[in-house]
């Protein structure tokens, strides 16, 4: 069975379940190691995101790719900076 959404794509259902029940269950699976590991630290985080962005395919790397990267690059210099002058008043 399909159904039209925006745009006028006909999808099928069928594929719309599937692809809905993986997230769900990609969500479970998140909680279930933040249950057993607790909260990653945000430094961690960052650095394995950022290494998980240079991990995709991209050919050739684009300039918006890269600025988008250094925008996420300064943004968390400042969270960071944020951070530890906060820490360092307590």
């Amino acid at each position: 069975m399909t159904a039209t959404i925006g745009y006028d794509r006909a999808v099928e259902h069928d594929l719309v379940k599937r692809w809905a029940a993986g997230h769900a269950a990609a969500a479970r699976r998140a909680l279930e190691v933040m249950r057993r590991d607790g909260a990653p630290d945000p430094t961690t985080a960052f650095a394995e995101a950022m290494e998980l962005c240079a991990l995709v395919d991209v050919a050739p790397a684009d300039d918006v790719r890269r600025r988008d990267e250094e925008s996420a690059r300064r943004s968390w210099a400042k969270v960071r900076a944020w951070a530890a002058s906060r820490d360092a008043s307590r």
